[in-house]
């Protein structure tokens, strides 16, 4: 379950990208970004073995993209990664992260 929810910098919203009853990664990230390749990697991988996983990217063009002023504020350091749990809750938000961090937050959640 990995949909884009803004493409081109565009804004979104968050509680309708949610999904019920399910973990909830929103992903920025960025085309110039390597780090970010590397996110998007493990989290397809995670949602391949864990159903109850969904991905919802967002695509961060710049700092002055819509979405960078809706959700993120100027001068963040992708990949960012915000983890909701089943009920809709922000759990984690994890800035300038990488693989390692991302699974040690995310796997526990989705073995429970």
């Amino acid at each position: 379950d990995v949909k884009d929810v803004a493409r081109g910098g565009k804004t979104f919203d968050v509680a309708a990208a949610l999904a019920p009853g399910k973990i909830t990664v929103i992903d920025y990230w960025a085309t110039w970004c390597h780090p970010c390749k590397h996110i998007d990697s493990a989290l397809r991988q995670l949602a391949t073995k864990h159903p109850q996983l969904a991905v919802r990217k967002a695509e961060v063009v710049d700092d002055d993209s819509a979405v960078v002023k809706q959700h993120l504020g100027a001068g963040v350091t992708l990949p960012i990664v915000w983890i909701y749990d089943r009920n809709g809750k922000l759990l984690h938000k994890l800035v300038g992260t990488d693989e390692k961090r991302l699974r040690a937050v995310l796997e526990p959640l989705l073995s429970k």
